[in-house]
């Protein structure tokens, strides 16, 4: 069903998410930045930006991390 899809991709994109925040921690980013860099790279693609806005966004909390 398409509600079946739907959990799947979100539990996906959640896994993906995860992976990348705790990416981020190994390289010595906390927690909090990492989260605050995916939420704003998220923002930057909701309100229609560019790969490369969104990059920027990321490294405003994140720096090399990105």
């Amino acid at each position: 069903s398409g509600q079946a899809i739907d959990e799947a991709i979100e539990a996906e994109i959640a896994n993906e998410i995860d992976r990348a925040i705790n990416d981020a921690v190994q390289l010595g980013v906390t927690r909090a930045a990492a989260e605050a860099a995916i939420a704003a790279m998220l923002y930057v693609y909701a309100m229609g930006g560019t790969d490369a806005q969104a990059m920027e966004a990321c490294r405003a909390y994140a720096g090399d991390a990105c």
